[in-house]
């Protein structure tokens, strides 16, 4: 088993209330909830994070097309269903 670290933390009163029906809907505890919320938290900005990098990254580069590339490309991005 993992170790585990309590804490207390403060919360809207609407959002405890919130937080508790839905664990007990999806039949976890509270501590998981709040633990899976929180990595999911930090992976999505860990993400966010490197898409500013790849982002900066372009910003630098030139990563333009051929036009007859960027053509072909314009168009199968409307033939396909988004």
């Amino acid at each position: 088993m993992l170790a585990a670290m309590k804490t207390v933390i403060s919360l809207p009163d609407d959002l405890f209330t919130q937080a508790d029906a839905f664990a007990e809907r999806a039949g976890m505890s509270r501590s998981e909830l709040y633990a899976t919320a929180l990595r999911e938290y930090i992976l999505s900005r860990q993400q966010d994070d490197l898409t500013e990098r790849i982002n900066a990254a372009c910003a630098e580069l030139d990563t333009s097309l051929p036009e007859d590339i960027a053509k072909m490309t314009r168009q199968k991005l409307l033939e396909v269903e988004w």
